[in-house]
């Protein structure tokens, strides 16, 4: 099967001299790891703490480069960006839809050494029961503990920001409820919002006989994770 590298995805560049405290009292992660990292994966919340957009930020010179969901999802992350800069001395433009290499984080614009085929990523964030944006998440509802989003987008010790202080009750109070679960089909995997059998779940992206479907945490613990009727949770 021969699939590509690349993608389109949205580009938004924050430059200017508050760029960074900007971007810190807004996203879900730190932005110092920029530091010492090349990339960071964050999120933007709704103040109750419910997802709204994903993606992956890199520095270039003075400015961060954020890598988004493409089209429509790009223009709205650039529409709330611009509705909290208020007079904050930063610039904010949208450029045009890139390709982005698929990598095993997840995406970027210029490491084609890192690329992944379409075929290759898919299977391996499915199996990680990793999210992908919106094929994932219900927009305003989703929250990020349940998109198994807390262990890489998520700083618990930068301080505030936009819907943190759900997200950090959910994560140390153990309050969720449901998650994504990894699972695998006999045959292609149902669409997306297909409801499970039994109704203990419901569909979310898939690829092949692979996918990810959201499951109340306490019916997954009951099911062993082998044959399940037509399907199987993998994680």
């Amino acid at each position: 099967m021969k699939t590509s590298q690349q993608t389109k995805r949205g580009f938004i560049e924050v430059a200017g001299p508050d760029a960074s405290r900007f971007l810190q009292n807004l996203i879900s992660n730190d932005i110092g790891i920029l530091e010492s990292a090349p990339y960071l994966h964050a999120c933007l919340l709704t103040p109750q703490g419910k997802f709204l957009h994903d993606f992956f930020i890199t520095r270039h010179n003075d400015s961060y480069l954020i890598n988004c969901e493409a089209g429509a999802r790009a223009e709205n992350l650039f529409e709330r960006l611009t509705l909290f800069k208020l007079r904050s001395p930063v610039v904010i433009t949208k450029h045009d839809d890139r390709d982005s290499y698929f990598t095993p984080y997840g995406y970027n614009f210029d490491d084609e050494r890192a690329a992944m085929n379409l075929h290759d990523w898919e299977l391996h964030r499915l199996k990680l029961a990793r999210a992908d944006g919106s094929r994932d998440a219900d927009i305003g509802t989703s929250t990020l503990e349940e998109l198994n989003l807390t262990t890489g987008a998520v700083s618990y010790t930068k301080g505030c920001y936009v819907g943190q202080e759900l997200t950090a009750r959910m994560h140390h109070r153990g309050l969720a409820k449901k998650h994504l679960y990894a699972v695998v089909f006999a045959n292609s995997a149902p669409p997306r919002d297909t409801e499970l059998p039994h109704k203990i779940g419901i569909m979310r992206s898939s690829y092949a006989s692979y996918g990810l479907a959201l499951i109340r945490d306490d019916i997954a613990i009951t099911l062993p994770k082998s044959e399940l009727g037509f399907f199987q949770i993998l994680c």
